[in-house]
């Protein structure tokens, strides 16, 4: 398995936990008066101003759908007796991809989650 595989599944456990993770760090952080708060409170505030910001969702969502095509190119070059014209072919494909993705989203929206279609 290949490095943009496994930032791949990251990507997806993060954005598929997402919505736990606000309710869960906003109900810590609603439990604590201001007098009371801690390092550990802070630090989950923190999470959720970054978090609940859509924006940084839609660039985690960009960079799923640019996993994915590197993984796909990975794939390519970790086959047993890969040709120089395989990879050629697969270089070419994944310039093609990125270049689409670059001039205009795609139109069902992010792979993974299938609601960014605004990226």
């Amino acid at each position: 398995m290949g490095f943009a595989q496994h930032l791949l599944q990251f990507t997806e456990t993060v954005l598929h936990n997402r919505p736990s993770m606000l309710a869960y760090f906003t109900n810590i952080a609603s439990m604590h008066s201001t007098a009371q708060r801690t390092e550990a409170v802070q630090a989950v505030q923190g999470f959720l101003n970054v978090w609940k910001d859509d924006y940084n969702v839609l660039l985690l969502c960009l960079l799923a759908d640019i996993l994915l095509v590197f993984r796909r190119l990975e794939k390519t070059f970790q086959k047993d007796g890969v040709r120089i014209t395989d990879v050629f072919s697969a270089r070419k494909a994944a310039v093609e991809k990125l270049e689409m993705m670059a001039d205009a989203a795609f139109p069902n929206g992010c792979i993974i989650c299938k609601k960014c279609s605004l990226i």
